[in-house]
């Protein structure tokens, strides 16, 4: 994942604020901080990544959720299986669609994900850039930062990736429509 969120994207590890230039034309690179105790360290320097593994994001999930409330090993276990589930059926989805679909499978099996929804920053679908949040007369809407989208509304689109994510791991749970997600 990338962003203010950015992790590892093999060990979930979250990126340090130190930036590394290899190269001489070469994009800043950051070095996963060791905070996790979920097997061994990562050195690998890089920004993130748009899919990471199961591991990566169980990780991820079990951070954040442990800086918001209490352990709960049947939490772990739950989003665990779900997650495997949603990485098998959606190999190459942005971690983004992969989470908010997570938090939406849990919320539907009663868990509250607020800890998760406060800790995903959406992006831009098409080119995963920072969104912009303007008033509008359904609520919050984001545009693209970049205007990749010709400066549209970019809700409705992230609202289908994420159904599609949902839909392909639950087949016989589909979603109706993008506006019968709960959690997004």
């Amino acid at each position: 994942m990338k962003g203010a969120n950015a992790i590892c994207p093999s060990s979930g590890s979250s990126l340090s604020e130190d930036r590394h230039f290899v190269g001489e034309k070469a994009r800043p690179l950051r070095v996963p901080d060791d905070d996790h105790d979920y097997g061994e360290a990562s050195y690998e320097l890089t920004t993130g990544q748009r899919c990471s593994s199961k591991m990566a994001l169980m990780n991820f999930v079990r951070r954040v959720h442990t800086q918001h409330c209490e352990e709960d090993d049947q939490l772990y276990r739950r989003a665990a299986l779900e997650l495997r589930r949603l990485k098998s059926a959606n190999d190459d989805v942005r971690d983004e669609w992969i989470l908010y679909a997570l938090a939406e499978r849990l919320a539907r099996q009663g868990h509250d994900v607020d800890w998760l929804r406060s800790n995903l920053e959406p992006v831009c679908p098409g080119c995963g850039g920072k969104l912009k949040w303007e008033s509008s007369p359904r609520g919050a809407s984001a545009r693209c930062g970049t205007f990749c989208f010709t400066g549209n509304y970019v809700n409705w689109p992230i609202r289908v990736h994420v159904q599609r994510a949902f839909n392909a791991a639950y087949s016989s749970e589909a979603l109706d429509g993008p506006y019968s997600l709960e959690v997004l």
